[in-house]
């Protein structure tokens, strides 16, 4: 683009648009590109993750892993021309509802594996016949370990 002297006043006469397209088409200066285009648009990827999580620190979580997937790890690859910031807003805004189905789908396997506990720990009380076959498995168990030991 300019020299080392200039670059960085050039980068701020730039648009946000313009420096998107900077990303795809100058890897040379990718770099000076994401790192401008981060400081501008990461404050309102913020605030769109924040109208959709609680949690601050998720929803900075979700702008940057969302920036670093689209920006500096496939270089804009999915980005077709038209409203830059717009498509990256949209990014954001399908993580944060990938997240909250992966966060249902947590809490249903907790639920799940909870409820399952439950009704082994039920099964094993309620029957004294397994109660009966586990001292008798252990008991035998004990006395080969000790023969054994006495063996040594």
């Amino acid at each position: 683009m300019m020299g080392d002297d200039t670059t960085a006043a050039g980068f701020l006469l730039l648009s946000v648009q313009e420096l998107a397209v900077g990303v795809r088409t100058e890897q040379g200066q990718a770099a000076f590109y994401i790192g401008e285009l981060y400081q501008r648009v990461m404050q309102k990827l913020i605030a769109v993750a924040l109208r959709n999580v609680a949690d601050c620190d998720t929803a900075e979580d979700i702008a940057h892993e969302v920036f670093v997937d689209k920006v500096v790890v496939r270089h804009l690859s999915e980005y077709s021309d038209g409203n830059f910031m717009g498509w990256l807003c949209t990014c954001v805004q399908n993580r944060c509802k990938s997240y909250h189905k992966s966060a249902v789908q947590r809490r249903e396997q907790l639920t799940d594996d909870a409820s399952l506990d439950g009704r082994r720990g039920d099964l094993q009380a309620a029957s004294p016949e397994v109660e009966a076959l586990n001292d008798l498995a252990f008991q035998w168990a004990w006395e080969r370990f000790d023969q054994e030991a006495s063996d040594l």
